[in-house]
């Protein structure tokens, strides 16, 4: 039987491996990645972290729930590429255009696959504790990364997490998106490498 999927798991194997390696430890994650760094954090020893726009709830669920359960139904009646596509437009709130360029990328189907396992992060999103107060608690140096062309939500995460946590800094890259990460790879790596060395 395949094991069920949870961010708990993902906290324990981070945690484990923080565990067995020596210091100095960083820990890098962007979106659910980053979420399961804090998680993981909470439970082993961190030096610094950097977090890339954490899609953490605050005052609503990673996904309507109705929503949600129509992008179940979809799944458990085989029709994967429908509930990726409704996910899409109901989660990040990607508009009509922005899907419709992804379906268009000749990756598309790597993209379909890589949204199939999404939807399995998109579950334990909505069901996390709403707010950021369990992570006052990390007392780590943290860098928080967006992108100031995100989702308003992303970016209310990023800044709940820099009022709780107390040695947290921000930094935001103008004209990018959730994809910050990806999309300017050398100015984030330069900001992330500048912090460490601190």
């Amino acid at each position: 039987m395949r094991p069920v999927y949870s961010f708990d798991h993902e906290y324990h194997d981070v945690a484990a491996v923080l565990d067995a390696v020596a210091p100095p430890r960083f820990l890098f994650g962007h979106s659910s990645g980053a979420i399961c760094a804090l998680g993981a954090t909470l439970m082993a020893g961190v030096d610094k972290l950097v977090l890339v726009e954490p899609p953490l709830p605050l005052d609503e669920p990673g996904i309507d729930y109705a929503r949600h359960s129509e992008v179940q139904a979809a799944l458990k009646h085989g029709a994967a590429e429908a509930a990726v596509l409704l996910a899409f437009h109901h989660a990040p709130k990607l508009e009509p255009a922005a899907i419709e360029a992804l379906r268009s990328r000749d990756d598309w189907p790597a993209v379909l696959r890589r949204g199939v396992a999404w939807l399995r992060e998109l579950d334990e999103i909505n069901h996390l504790p709403a707010g950021v107060e369990r992570y006052r608690a990390i007392e780590a140096p943290t860098l928080l990364i967006y992108g100031t062309g995100t989702q308003p939500r992303r970016r209310n995460a990023v800044e709940a997490l820099s009022r709780a946590m107390p040695n947290a800094e921000v930094i935001g890259f103008t004209g990018y998106g959730h994809d910050v990460a990806n999309a300017a790879p050398d100015a984030v790596a330069s900001a992330v490498l500048a912090f460490l060395a601190r």
